[in-house]
């Protein structure tokens, strides 16, 4: 038996991405323009580079928690209400699941927070810790979930077991001495 969101999970897997070698560095943004392309956005770069960053803010006024990383637009003209960013500050992992698949079973996908190094298909798997964004697109049964990680030369497109997505989405994301390493995204996504 196939779900509604299969024929565009597979849609979007065959999808012909071109990475732009701008966002090379930049692998939230590089998702973001993924899925811009998938969705047939023009002039993607007016809107990732004028209106998606990366900021601290506090999770409200007066609220003494850590201040967490969150996705700010500068764009005043744009629609705030347009994506939504969780957090384990704000979310418990089975609530983040439960909005994730929500969102998946509607054909829209999420962008994970993760770390590389419980991602067993990438170079860093269990050698280098590395904050890193992937696309959340299906479900296949409750065991496994369909990716997507197209940046720079990398395209993975497959499937991962959610147990070990789950193992990258908590990591602390530990210092390995490289740029991305030491900055913990748990189960940060942006739908």
């Amino acid at each position: 038996m196939t779900s509604p969101a299969s024929g565009f999970m597979e849609k979007i897997k065959h999808f012909n991405f071109q990475a732009n070698p701008v966002y090379d560095f930049s692998c939230v943004h590089n998702a973001c323009d993924l899925l811009m392309q998938f969705y047939g956005v023009e002039h993607r770069g007016l809107y990732l580079d004028c209106t998606l960053d990366l900021k601290i803010v506090p999770l409200s006024p007066g609220d003494n928690r850590p201040a967490y990383q969150a996705f700010y637009r500068h764009d005043p003209f744009l629609d705030d209400n347009s994506y939504q960013f969780l957090h384990l500050s704000n979310y418990s992992e089975r609530e983040i699941w439960e909005i994730n698949r929500a969102s998946v079973s509607k054909n829209i996908p999420v962008i994970l927070g993760v770390d590389q190094y419980d991602l067993p298909y990438s170079k860093s798997y269990h050698k280098i810790h590395g904050a890193h964004a992937v696309i959340l697109c299906g479900f296949r049964g409750d065991r496994e979930c369909f990716i997507i990680d197209c940046i720079g030369r990398s395209d993975y497109r497959g499937f991962v077991e959610i147990e070990q997505l789950h193992k990258a989405r908590i990591s602390q994301n530990s210092w390995s001495g490289t740029v991305n390493s030491g900055v913990s995204y748990q189960y940060a996504c942006i739908t």
